[in-house]
């Protein structure tokens, strides 16, 4: 709860100084009229959004999704960028870091692909009937669990194998 208001000023900060509006909650509301709707109108919409039968669990879950598969082309562009003393200056990044963010890029650009890969083995055991056990490191998760939140089927019980079965 104390995130959320600190996510929509945030937000609006952003947005205003982006677009040149006249920003800070130091300034009178009909003096920033811009900024200050962008924060009242992304919070009422998240208040009204309790009145209405979407989960809210469920929609954390899936901005998380799109937040990981998004920050893979944004880290790459980043990392593409501080490399550039056209966009950095003297500012370029040492070798060691450019080395950590391109591990970490191609860390995130690995996850994006499971998910997608362990979605498309999904679609094609849900043909078949079966459910698809995700297995990484020995630890078994049911993919089908995590998603829908029906925890009624246990990993124990789903069929053996891997990530492709």
């Amino acid at each position: 709860m104390l995130a959320l208001p600190v996510l929509a000023g945030s937000s609006a900060y952003a947005l205003g100084e982006t677009l040149g509006w006249n920003v800070g909650l130091a300034k009178k509301p009909h003096r920033a009229k811009a900024f200050y709707s962008t924060i009242a109108v992304p919070t009422l919409v998240g208040v009204a959004l309790n009145f209405t039968p979407i989960d809210p669990i469920k929609t954390l879950f899936w901005s998380a999704v799109i937040n990981g598969v998004v920050a893979v082309p944004v880290m790459g562009m980043m990392m593409h960028l501080s490399g550039k003393r056209a966009a950095m200056g003297d500012f370029q990044l040492p070798t060691g870091l450019k080395i950590v963010g391109w591990l970490a890029t191609a860390v995130m650009a690995v996850a994006a692909v499971g998910l997608f890969a362990t979605w498309w083995c999904e679609l094609a055991n849900d043909s078949v009937g079966r459910t698809l056990e995700w297995s990484l490191l020995g630890i078994g998760t049911d993919l089908q669990m995590a998603i829908s939140g029906d925890h009624s089927a246990s990993p124990a019980h789903a069929p053996a194998g891997g990530l492709f079965v």
